[in-house]
């Protein structure tokens, strides 16, 4: 039961996390094209290692961070969202 309830938790955070890099496509291409690069290089070294969920191992480490930054990016969050726009309201 244990490992069904495993599963379950990493499914939900690989939705949720590819969920909010699709609304990032739209806003900011350049940050979508890194994160997605990133996740997809973890994903295919989980397939062929199945270490993604080992929990002293870089890449779990990494997808964590990347899980936590795509999430509350300010591209994802914002209804209208220019790299730009962001600049020029730090330089106001």
């Amino acid at each position: 039961a244990g490992g069904i309830v495993g599963l379950g938790f990493v499914t939900v955070v690989l939705a949720q996390t590819l969920f909010h890099l699709l609304r990032l496509l739209g806003r900011d291409r350049r940050l979508f094209a890194a994160y997605s690069v990133l996740i997809l290089v973890i994903l295919l070294h989980n397939i062929t290692e199945a270490s993604l969920v080992t929990s002293p191992h870089v890449f779990w480490l990494m997808f964590t961070l990347l899980y936590m930054e795509i999430t509350s990016s300010p591209a994802v969050q914002a209804k209208e969202y220019t790299p730009e726009g962001e600049v020029a309201a730090a330089r106001a």
